[in-house]
């Protein structure tokens, strides 16, 4: 790369590197009267520090576009500190918890305390 096109040397510093990042899937709460465009959530302004991963409803692609309009039951991919994402997340409608890591624990309470108990 020429001289006149490099920025500065590149700087090495993990704290500036440690951004917390947060993934949530969203469910909206849009529809009928109260339907919300993309471009209303506010994620593709300059400054906004969230990012919109692809979305789905069912099983199909909802497109990024401004002009999308979200329904009810729409599942939105958002990306980003989690402040920002928690703030995007409320806009747009809940929050999905995951909760496959707490199925299996629970499973295996109940197992254990299947064979404790001589079921």
């Amino acid at each position: 790369m020429d001289a006149e096109h490099q920025i500065g040397p590149e700087v090495d510093d993990p704290a500036l590197l440690a951004v917390p990042m947060k993934t949530v899937s969203v469910v909206s709460r849009a529809g009928g009267s109260t339907a919300r465009r993309l471009a209303e959530l506010g994620m593709d302004r300059p400054g906004a520090r969230v990012y919109l991963g692809p979305s789905s409803v069912a099983w199909l692609q909802i497109p990024r576009e401004p002009w999308t309009v979200l329904e009810r039951g729409d599942i939105l991919r958002i990306v980003g500190a989690p402040d920002d994402v928690e703030r995007a997340a409320q806009l747009a409608g809940f929050v999905e918890r995951d909760l496959a890591p707490h199925d299996l624990t629970f499973l295996a309470a109940g197992i254990c305390a299947g064979i404790c108990s001589g079921w």
